[in-house]
Parts: C-alpha cells; structure tokens; sequence
C-alpha cells in the first residue's frame, strides 16, 4: 500500500472499507502490510483513532505484521509506531524498503 498526504476522517473509512474487502487470505493464513509512507504527514487524532482500530480489525483478518517505510525517523515514525503498538500489532520503521519486505517475509 502506499499512503500519502493528510487525511481526513472520509479517507480513513474508504480505507477500511477497502483493506477488510479484502478478507482472510485462502485457506485462513496470515498475512503482513508493507505500507509506503514516505508521503505521508502525522494525521489528526481522530484519523490516528480510527487507523488504530482498523488494525486491529485486520488483525482478526490474519494480518500479522506491519512494516512502514517512511522517509525520515520523524514526528510520522514515532505516531505509527504508537498506534501499532496500542492495536497489538508486530510492527517496525524501516527507511529502506528492502529491509522492509525482507522484515515482513520473516516467520
């Protein structure tokens, strides 16, 4: 996925609504997120509340790391690190998205 820009709460929900169409992967495995946020700015409270409750939701869908590939370890890097962490999800900051995918494909 890629994220970019500020969102409002609208996008939030079209996000939601996108990623849980998805589902469980066949055969009820696991599955992990590689998310591009080199573009993405810290979002509102409001928008950070409902990302947080959509992971945990994907978690019920399987999903069972997220790794974020962000431009600098900056204000963005520590905000999805503390959501991630209070939804209960496996998640790391890369800078290099080689280390991300590489992270991402561990068991």
């Amino acid at each position: 996925m890629r994220f970019w820009g500020f969102w409002d709460l609208e996008i939030a929900k079209r996000l939601r609504s996108e990623v849980l169409a998805l589902g469980r992967p066949p055969g009820g495995g696991t599955w992990s997120a590689l998310v591009d946020s080199r573009t993405f700015l810290p979002q509102s409270p409001e928008v950070s509340q409902h990302r947080r409750e959509t992971m945990v939701m994907i978690m019920n869908e399987g999903c069972r790391r997220i790794a974020a590939i962000v431009a600098e370890n900056g204000t963005y890097a520590m905000q999805f690190t503390r959501i991630a962490t209070e939804a209960g999800v496996m998640n790391r900051v890369f800078l290099d998205p080689d280390d991300a995918l590489k992270w991402i494909r561990e068991t």
